[in-house]
């Protein structure tokens, strides 16, 4: 049997009918579907594979490890800041500096977002890990920015596992601004972490892991106003309930983990078998 392994999903770019139209002749004739999750699941089916003959779980982490991780670098935590000159609130991007993460508008919203605090607060710090062909673009925005906006963004570069576990054990939440992103792992990684998280709509793990106010919120990518305002709600939260918030998020990821990605692997290899039998039973 043929397992076709996909998280893509249909909104994460644009989509042409006679591309969509081939690759559904392809989906369609193949015996099961391994999805990462609900949105790719559901492209899977438009593209014409029954949704009884595609499991989901393909994009996990090993969560216990990064958990772990966590719980060693915040026993740790004035050492892991000052080592790297982690301040004591900030939201946390990880990924490429490419043009698919929207860091643009990031910026953007967060320099709106310091507005909405008002003079009377103090921001959190917005620390962005990664490399990318877009990164000296960003610093040139970020440095064109008023002081009291630019000294509170912070670039760190390519930061490696396990030292990225120290930026997560010490963040307040994680950002995901995507225009497109078929799933989003560094969601999962968070999460993992016990972090609430701020995700793009358009990332494809939102649907599956963003329980609005539960374990973070949603980003409308394209509305710096509504970024920003959702960037505030999160910083306003009383502390504890952002804690709790965390921890919802770690209960919630529990259930993708490794345990979860070899049992897709099992259910929908048999499934494939199992149909493509029935199909040459049947003349097929």
């Amino acid at each position: 049997g043929v397992v076709l392994i996909s998280d893509s999903n249909e909104f994460d770019r644009t989509r042409y009918w006679p591309f969509e139209r081939l690759k559904s002749r392809f989906v369609s004739r193949v015996d099961a579907g391994f999805a990462g999750g609900l949105s790719s699941s559901l492209y899977l089916q438009k593209l014409g594979l029954p949704q009884e003959r595609i499991r989901a779980g393909y994009d996990v982490v090993d969560n216990e490890a990064f958990w772990r991780r966590t719980c060693e670098s915040r026993s740790l935590q004035s050492q892991v800041r000052e080592r790297w000159g982690l301040p004591a609130g900030y939201f946390l991007y990880v990924g490429r500096l490419i043009k698919e993460k929207n860091l643009e508008r990031l910026l953007a919203a967060y320099e709106r977002y310091v507005g909405l605090l008002g003079s009377g607060a103090t921001p959190w710090d917005l620390v962005i890990c990664g490399s990318g062909p877009g990164e000296e673009a960003l610093r040139r925005i970020a440095s064109r920015m008023p002081q009291q906006v630019q000294a509170h963004i912070r670039f760190s570069g390519l930061v490696k596992q396990p030292e990225l576990t120290d930026f997560y054990a010490c963040a307040s939440c994680l950002v995901l601004p995507s225009i497109s992103e078929s799933w989003g792992l560094v969601v999962n990684e968070a999460m993992a972490c016990g972090l609430p998280v701020l995700v793009s709509k358009r990332a494809g793990c939102a649907a599956d892991f963003v329980k609005e106010g539960q374990t973070g919120w949603l980003l409308h990518p394209h509305d710096t106003g509504q970024m920003a305002r959702t960037m505030a709600g999160m910083h306003q939260m009383d502390a504890e309930a952002r804690v709790e918030m965390g921890e919802q998020a770690r209960r919630v990821i529990a259930g993708w983990g490794l345990d979860r990605f070899c049992q897709g692997v099992l259910e929908s290899a048999r499934i494939a078998v199992n149909y493509r039998r029935q199909r040459q039973g049947h003349g097929g």
